[in-house]
């Protein structure tokens, strides 16, 4: 149902309603297609399995790739009996139902109030956007005339419609009694009528599922007027005749406080204890003095350079002929051992997929040379999307398929700049891009009782990833940690 998700802590509530079964999912403030924790974004409403004993399990689809041997962690599991969870509209803004008789659309919805009119769309006002959309026809329904689920509606029709014709299905953004559509997908000869339709809006993409499928192929920009809390149904009482059910959940639901297995882990630095804009005379910035808080930088491991030019900013010293020599980290004095809050604007080598250009840059939080951290982008021409990968060396010892990575598609490109961000306490550590957290882990999720690091140094990276960095580039390095009287 969402696509993008990354390699960070998620909370998943499955609720057995009455008929079905409702699927809720939260994590880190930020993170796309998640609820915020404590919200709960609802995802999708699925068939109750048909059986009497049901038992709650823990799947693992597939994490990992070539080798990669860390897998997925389990932090907590529970079950509880929650008979109001349990209801056949639970956690539903608004529905209607044509065995409880209010489909067609009558006086009264079954939830969410009296029906209205919104300039001939029968609809109800559930009091903030719609997030999950559901709409089940008979079997029998071939739909001679139109059907229209529609959301995002203020005081008139103006709004979101997906609407269901004979051989097609159509997304509009209807503006009276006009729609404007955007997209259109045709049923072909002899396939049968819809009979579930999901709509998912977090107010940024608009996904749209029919009998499973993405009946469309993409998804939608949300973007646009349609903010509005009203929703309801477009069409004629015989069209709506064919309505079995229909159900409208908000954007997030609270999460039910017998469920909360805690928080995700984070944290942030609320003092700047160093920074550099990486600008300045050319030349290698080794014995370079930070601007704030009057560090040297120096470098700690391997043969590259890193330079400031004239464009501004440093650069790796390499190119797609003569990429970096091997792994090298410039870093600077680091006197808070416990906590780092790492930030620089990072842009990738070369402008376009084809060039042989290769980005392995990122950053590195060292304790000494036998015990760091490591962070990079991975961009290659070899492979269709890009990563974000994390590296252990730990008591000397180092195994490249012990790395935690997350495939973050288009956030990292040729020549774009990104904001990359880490923060780390040492034994747990979370990354960013561009305000998007993308990647977590601890290091006893990896090797159990594994002791935190003592951060005595952060720098910059450029390292080997199936291939070497062929000239990334820094600017705007930050470094943030924690007041005296601070947390």
């Amino acid at each position: 149902m969402i696509r993008g998700v990354q390699n960070v802590p998620i909370h998943y509530v499955t609720r057995l309603r009455e008929r079905d079964v409702l699927c809720l999912v939260s994590g880190p403030p930020g993170a796309r297609g998640l609820g915020a924790y404590p919200a709960m974004r609802p995802l999708a409403v699925t068939d109750r399995p048909e059986s009497e004993e049901l038992h709650a399990s823990v799947h693992q689809c597939l994490l990992g790739q070539i080798g990669f041997r860390a897998d997925s962690r389990v932090y907590g599991v529970r079950v509880t009996q929650d008979s109001g969870a349990a209801s056949r509209w639970a956690g539903a803004a608004a529905a209607a139902a044509a065995d409880e008789g209010t489909l067609p659309p009558a006086a009264m919805a079954s939830v969410g109030g009296t029906w209205e009119s919104f300039g001939g769309v029968a609809g109800v006002r559930i009091g903030s956007p719609a997030g999950l959309l559901r709409l089940c026809l008979k079997p029998s329904a071939c739909l001679p005339e139109p059907i229209g689920l529609c959301w995002g509606m203020g005081s008139g029709p103006d709004g979101w419609e997906l609407r269901l014709e004979s051989r097609r299905l159509v997304l509009s953004f209807r503006r009276g009694e006009r729609h404007d559509e955007l997209a259109v997908t045709e049923r072909a000869a002899g396939v049968p009528a819809p009979r579930d339709v999901q709509v998912l809006d977090d107010g940024q993409e608009i996904t749209i599922i029919v009998d499973g499928d993405a009946p469309f192929g993409r998804r939608f920009p949300a973007a646009g007027p349609a903010s509005g809390s009203g929703v309801g149904l477009a069409g004629s009482p015989t069209a709506l005749a064919d309505v079995l059910s229909w159900e409208v959940f908000p954007r997030t639901l609270p999460m039910p406080p017998e469920l909360d297995l805690e928080a995700p882990w984070s944290a942030a630095g609320d003092a700047v204890i160093l920074a550099d804009d990486l600008s300045g005379p050319p030349g290698d910035i080794a014995g370079r003095s930070t601007p704030i808080g009057g560090t040297t930088w120096c470098r700690l491991l391997g043969p590259g350079r890193l330079e400031c030019d004239e464009r501004g900013g440093a650069r790796w010293v390499a190119s797609a002929e003569a990429p970096l020599a091997g792994r090298t980290i410039y870093a600077l004095d680091w006197n808070q051992p416990g906590f780092a809050d790492l930030a620089v604007t990072l842009t990738p080598p070369g402008t376009a997929r084809g060039q042989r250009e290769h980005g392995t840059a990122g950053f590195c939080l060292w304790q000494d040379e036998a015990n760091y951290l490591l962070i990079n982008t991975w961009l290659d021409d070899c492979y269709g999307g890009a990563s974000l990968s994390s590296f252990l060396k730990l008591d000397g010892f180092e195994d490249l398929y012990d790395a935690i990575w997350t495939n973050v598609g288009d956030r990292v490109t040729w020549g774009r700049p990104l904001r990359l961000r880490l923060v780390s306490d040492g034994r747990r550590y979370q990354v960013h891009i561009d305000g998007e957290p993308v990647l977590y882990r601890a290091l006893d999720d990896i090797y159990p009782g594994q002791r935190p690091l003592r951060i005595a140094r952060v720098g910059l990276l450029g390292n080997w990833e199936w291939g070497a960095d062929t000239g990334s580039r820094f600017a705007g390095f930050e470094a943030r940690g924690r007041r005296p009287d601070g947390p």
